[in-house]
């Protein structure tokens, strides 16, 4: 199964219900083609789309441990 954006929270629950999970990485980017170098250190609107996915993965990991779903 292949879970792109809940998979910490899904290996979890699945570990929680006695299910063997192998973490597989998948949907990397290398970066190459992203042009000037400075850009990728400067701020920019995707970068704050990235900090909200990861703090509402880590809300979501956190309210999974605390009903005890992890």
């Amino acid at each position: 199964m292949y879970l792109r954006h809940a998979h910490a929270r899904a290996a979890g629950a699945f570990r929680k219900a006695g299910f063997e999970v192998i973490a597989v990485p998948a949907d990397f980017h290398s970066g190459r083609g992203d042009g000037y170098l400075m850009k990728k250190w400067l701020p920019n609107s995707k970068s704050l789309v990235d900090s909200d996915a990861a703090l509402y993965e880590w809300l979501g990991i956190a309210i999974y441990r605390l009903r005890g779903w992890m």
